[in-house]
């Protein structure tokens, strides 16, 4: 006879929660890019941007920005990012920083004025 163990079983209603939860997150992420991408698009008519165009992934931000670019062979990565001070300006983010290191694919960092 087999038994699962406590562990096993919260694991599993913790993996199912989980995937319940990332699922719901992807559907508010995609209705916030429909909106984002109509208002751009409204202004910039033909900028690129479009719903049917956002990839939503779960992972690492690094390491899944660096592999979706290589599968879906794009020629250039574009990331914002920001400084709070004279030091901050210097440096980049993380995510960023591990892109530029970790990336084949061409990096051009922004930062907003």
């Amino acid at each position: 006879m087999y038994a699962l163990s406590d562990f096993q079983v919260n694991k599993k209603k913790w993996n199912e929660f989980n995937q319940k939860n990332i699922e719901t997150a992807k559907t508010i992420i995609r209705e916030r890019m429909r909106i984002v991408s109509q208002t751009v698009l409204k202004e910039m008519p033909h900028c690129p941007l479009s719903e049917n165009r956002t990839i939503i992934t779960v992972g690492k931000p690094v390491d899944e920005i660096v592999k979706t670019a290589q599968d879906n062979n794009f020629d250039l990565i574009i990331m914002g990012t920001h400084g709070h001070g004279e030091f901050e300006e210097m440096m980049l983010g993380s995510t960023a920083s591990g892109v530029i290191l970790k990336s084949k694919v061409p990096v051009l960092v922004v930062r907003p004025s």
